[in-house]
């Protein structure tokens, strides 16, 4: 049994008519990117804000939260 195909994911708001407001696989489609619930090490520098922001000190990861992700 592989377990990295038992992630839970959102709905990523599929449905709500807006693309800008898509988040996560929704948002992401079919584009590769870095950070990865498996590794570590690609966590490791991802870190919130008090305001709710979620940000990365690696300037991939960060754009792979905030870009096709949308989790800002």
């Amino acid at each position: 049994m592989d377990y990295k195909n038992m992630f839970a994911v959102c709905s990523g708001n599929r449905g709500c008519g807006c693309e800008e407001k898509l988040t996560c696989d929704a948002r992401k489609g079919n584009d590769a990117i870095k950070v990865n619930p498996c590794d570590e090490s690609t966590l490791r520098g991802i870190t919130y804000k008090s305001n709710g922001i979620i940000q990365s000190s690696d300037p991939v990861i960060d754009e792979d939260l905030n870009q096709r992700l949308n989790l800002k």
